[in-house]
This record gives C-alpha cells, sequence and structure tokens, in this order.
C-alpha cells in the first residue's frame, strides 16, 4: 500500500495553489461587501447603486462607456446572485 502522506505531498506539489482565482474571489467580495454597505442590498439588489457601481446597462455601454463591459464582472446582484 502506498504512503498517502506522499501521494498528498506529490499533489501539492503538481498543483500549486491558483494565486489569480484566488485574488478574483477576493476581489469580488470585497467589492460586493462595500456595495452593500453602500446599499445595493444584501438580498435584492437596488439597480439605481448596481448601475452606480458599473453594471453593465446597455443604454449607458452604447453611448461609450465600454468599462462596463469591465466592471460587471465584478458586480453581484444579492448574496443569491
Amino acid at each position: 500500500m502506498a504512503n498517502t502522506g506522499t501521494f498528498q505531498q506529490h499533489f501539492a506539489a503538481l498543483n500549486p495553489p491558483p494565486p489569480v482565482t484566488w485574488a478574483l474571489i477576493g476581489l469580488n467580495s470585497i467589492v460586493f461587501v462595500l456595495m452593500v454597505f453602500n446599499g445595493a442590498g444584501l438580498f435584492t439588489p437596488d439597480f439605481r447603486v448596481v448601475t452606480q457601481w458599473g453594471s453593465n446597462f446597455g443604454p449607458y455601454t452604447h453611448e461609450g462607456q465600454w468599462w462596463r463591459v469591465l466592471t460587471s464582472m465584478f458586480i453581484h446582484f444579492g448574496l443569491v446572485h
């Protein structure tokens, strides 16, 4: 029978922790907490606040606010979302 500790060490060496993934999770969490404290709503979103934070709203994006395509990746519409 193989040593379990050796397998886990070998597996950990081949699969280092994903720093970019953890950074994105952290950034998304921080933005969500800040949005909630600024009135976005924990369970039910306030669309005016979410739009102010940079959600992708078609008319604004078409009027030249192209950055909304990028910032919308970090916007959440409540805890369930």
